[in-house]
């Protein structure tokens, strides 16, 4: 968990682009090994930029609730 909160929060939105990249190039001219790096790559981001939102979610709560 804490390696995954030192992900830099670029590194996930880029590989998000990236992957969206592909995605508008395949639309233009079919490649089934593109098709597949986007579509790796913008699963992949999303997740990572989900579990980081969760945890810091989770943090910030239990951080509200232990100030008190």
């Amino acid at each position: 968990m804490n390696k995954l909160m030192k992900v830099p929060l670029w590194l996930p939105y880029s590989g998000m682009i990236i992957g969206f990249v592909f995605l508008i190039i395949v639309a233009s001219m079919p490649n089934t090994a593109l098709l597949i790096a986007g579509l790796i790559l913008l699963h992949v981001s999303a997740w990572i930029v989900g579990a980081k939102f969760i945890l810091c979610g989770f943090g910030f709560f239990s951080s509200v609730l232990s100030s008190k």
